[in-house]
């Protein structure tokens, strides 16, 4: 009977692991997974600022009008001169065209983008504020991170393993079986989930702006881990 558990164990657990991590004594493999939840305390903001005018001057004009404003307030942020960074100056001819597709040129489009690291996830809406009235015109994205984010995907890892061992006791012991040594460690992903949820885009398409309101996010630290044992033969 019992050469009939360990039979069964070995087919049983051929899917978790790549085949030729497998061994061919007696085994079982078990997938550990876990997920660590925190409060980012870093903000990524991207911006862009785009200004249209009859003559290319003009619109970089307006671009730097809009980019120097910014830079000259953030500090009031905490912001650093290592935390922002600005892309170089995108300038394109503004072209429409009419019902016959003839094109219609219509002046100049110039355009930056613009990344800040915000270290006081308190100040976000104080920030997207003070930057859309400074003259950029568009916040493309947010995305939360964590200053502590190696720990905390070692952490997950952490918890993913001992799920996996937890999981491969538990099925031994059902099984009146007993676990040997750990034949191989197969550490399949980490991964970080998370952003500033209610913000993807916001566009300055008049003079009037309404403060958004903001969901408090998480981001999450998932690992998942393949472990294999061999099976004790005492």
């Amino acid at each position: 009977m019992r050469s009939r558990y360990l039979a069964f164990l070995a087919l049983l657990t051929a899917s978790l692991a790549n085949a030729a991590q497998l061994p061919d004594a007696p085994h079982i493999a078990t997938t550990g997974n876990a997920t660590v939840t925190v409060r980012p305390d870093i903000a990524l903001l991207s911006f862009e600022t785009s200004h249209s005018a009859g003559e290319p001057q003009q619109a970089k004009q307006l671009v730097d009008k809009a980019v120097n404003t910014l830079l000259a307030g953030i500090t009031q942020f905490k912001v650093e001169a290592g935390d922002i960074s600005a892309s170089d100056l995108s300038l394109e001819q503004d072209i429409r065209y009419d019902a016959n597709d003839n094109p219609l040129p219509e002046g100049y489009i110039a355009s930056r983008n613009i990344r800040v690291y915000l270290k006081d996830t308190s100040q976000i809406s104080d920030l997207i504020d003070f930057a859309l009235q400074s003259g950029i015109t568009e916040l493309d994205n947010i995305k939360m991170k964590s200053s502590r984010e190696p720990g905390l995907k070692a952490e997950a890892q952490t918890q993913a393993v001992e799920h996996a061992r937890e999981q491969a006791a538990n099925l031994a012991s059902n099984l009146g079986v007993k676990l040997g040594e750990i034949y191989s460690i197969i550490p399949e992903s980490t991964k970080l989930h998370g952003q500033y949820r209610n913000v993807e885009r916001i566009e300055v398409t008049g003079s009037s702006l309404r403060k958004p309101q903001y969901l408090q996010p998480q981001i999450e630290f998932s690992a998942t881990v393949e472990l294999v044992f061999l099976l004790d033969s005492q």
